[in-house]
């Protein structure tokens, strides 16, 4: 009797718990380019690698539309999203964020408690689409990768949030079923 019951609690959980996306927001000054680009591969690789994690990109100071030279190089290599609009980054969008991965510096109206780390030194983030990729895909893959420290606090911070349970959840159910 006791495996049944294990069996459906751990199911439950499973479900309830790969239910969740984590958002994780790319920030650069216009929202057209390299946070474009970010966040449209962070989608890509994420889904290869089955994890419930969904990027958006923002903008400080944003344009009007994509730079036509990343909208043509997305869309080349088959990942460009048509809905996909520069917007500003205001502090409502923090709310469930995962982590902020700012291009540019934070704008100081954004005070928020959400871990953020600064890719603005990658090398060739400024230089044509395809070196501008490469490199932003070179810092993606390893964090999705090998950096299981990366995404950490993010699967960590709350055992209940919303009324749906964590990973950290599970864990604790699991063990405390297993006894």
């Amino acid at each position: 009797m006791k495996t049944p019951l294990l069996f459906v609690l751990i199911t439950l959980l499973t479900n309830l718990a790969m239910g969740q996306e984590k958002k994780i927001i790319f920030v650069c000054e216009h929202g057209a380019a390299k946070s474009v680009i970010a966040a449209s591969y962070f989608n890509k690789l994420a889904k290869e690698r089955n994890l419930d994690y969904v990027a958006e990109c923002r903008g400080t100071f944003p344009d009007s539309v994509v730079s036509p030279g990343v909208k043509e190089g997305l869309t080349n290599d088959k990942v460009f999203d048509p809905t996909t609009k520069p917007r500003k980054l205001v502090i409502g969008d923090t709310v469930s964020v995962e982590r902020i991965i700012l291009f540019t510096p934070l704008p100081s109206d954004i005070n928020t408690t959400i871990k953020t780390e600064n890719w603005s030194n990658i090398q060739n983030v400024d230089a044509d689409y395809e070196k501008r990729r490469d490199a932003i895909v070179k810092k993606i893959n390893p964090a999705l990768n090998t950096r299981k420290d990366f995404w950490k606090a993010a699967v960590t911070t709350d055992v209940v949030h919303n009324g749906i349970m964590t990973h950290q959840s599970l864990l604790i159910a699991f063990a405390i079923a297993s006894r």
